[in-house]
């Protein structure tokens, strides 16, 4: 299909071509109905030395591409988590010095409310949550996180954490001072 088609077009197609299969999105069937070529064509053309190395660098420098893309978003993410810690930290700050002379207002967690007939000292723990999950989405985004989970044997059952009593054995040693008081401080009833 390509042998007859004119010297420039035939460069574009093949152009087309190279940029769709260096996407990784289409199969060579979609793309050859994309650019108007032969499916043969696109495996011909992949058989070409020349057209099989630029492929590779168009590949790769793709996956650089993609990979500073991912990176760059992950970082905005991260300055907007910091840019929005920062700006709870500074209420937590502010409220410290407001109210550090009150009961729990050193912490910057006490919210003070006007009512009616005077103020109420409440844990704004709306806050402390959101400080809390903050902090949380950010250990995450940095690898800094992992989830706590179950142990289990090869079974699936739960794995039960072994004591000190199982592993020691039936005799304990006596807690210091325990040696001292002898049988009669013992308060259990004698048979």
């Amino acid at each position: 299909m390509s042998q007859n088609v004119p010297e420039s077009d035939r460069d574009k197609k093949r152009r087309d071509v190279l940029r769709l299969l260096s996407q990784g999105e289409l199969t060579d069937t979609e793309i050859a109905e994309e650019c108007e070529v032969d499916r043969r064509t696109i495996y011909r053309w992949r058989q070409e030395p020349e057209f099989a190395t630029e492929l590779a660098e168009r590949v790769a420098e793709q996956g650089e591409l993609s990979r500073r893309y991912a990176i760059a978003r992950r970082e905005r993410r991260i300055k907007r988590l910091e840019d929005r810690l920062a700006a709870l930290e500074l209420i937590v700050e502010e409220r410290k010095a407001a109210h550090g002379a009150l009961t729990g207002g050193h912490s910057g967690y006490i919210a003070v409310e006007p009512k009616k007939y005077g103020e109420v000292l409440r844990f704004d723990a709306a806050l402390a949550r959101e400080i809390r999950e903050i902090e949380k989405q950010a250990a995450i985004e940095t690898g800094q996180w992992t989830e706590k989970r179950e142990l289990t044997g090869k079974d699936g059952t739960p794995l039960m954490p072994v004591s000190f009593i199982e592993v020691a054995g039936d005799e304990i040693a006596p807690e210091p001072g325990e040696a001292d008081r002898g049988p009669a401080a013992d308060p259990s009833p004698q048979p």
